[in-house]
């Protein structure tokens, strides 16, 4: 498998938030926290430095559809993503 389709196949994993401890995180489903960390391990195993980046923001900022907001949660938030180092040469 390339890096494009491992790639691809983490980001197919759909995206949901655990509400409970019971609730487990795996291939039908994870948070940002998850999916990057199985990322992380794919590329390591194809020799690729890896190493993780979070970002805070505001959900009040997104523009979201009445539906979506309409949810109780805290408006600050974090986002975790994968910076990879790829060689240019």
């Amino acid at each position: 498998m390339n890096l494009i389709e491992i790639f691809n196949q983490v980001r197919d994993i759909p995206y949901k938030i655990s509400l409970s401890l019971e609730e487990k995180e795996d291939k039908f489903g994870g948070s940002c926290v998850y999916k990057v960390e199985v990322l992380k391990n794919l590329f390591e195993e194809n020799n690729l430095t890896c190493r993780y980046r979070v970002s805070s923001f505001l959900w009040s900022n997104l523009n979201l559809p009445k539906e979506v907001i309409q949810y109780e949660h805290d408006d600050n938030a974090t986002h975790v993503w994968l910076e990879v180092f790829i060689n240019s040469n």
